[in-house]
């Protein structure tokens, strides 16, 4: 490679034109990485719905009851 004072460049005395290149070229930055995407904040759990209290069967179905007077 020639140097680079033969092409004007007294400054870059000692240096190889890959060698300038290298220092001259603008440098690429690292990537950014993309930012953290938090994780989703899962909605609160909702109760199940209250059942309505179980109403016990009577044991004998209330069209067969007899009145019973005294």
């Amino acid at each position: 490679m020639r140097k680079l004072v033969d092409k004007g460049y007294p400054a870059a005395a000692g240096l190889t034109e890959s060698e300038f290149r290298e220092l001259v070229a603008p440098h690429k930055p690292e990537p950014i990485a993309p930012p953290h995407k938090p994780e989703p904040i899962a909605p609160p759990h909702k109760p199940e719905p209250a059942t309505p209290p179980h109403k016990p069967e009577l044991a004998i179905p209330p069209h067969e009851l007899e009145l019973v007077t005294p």
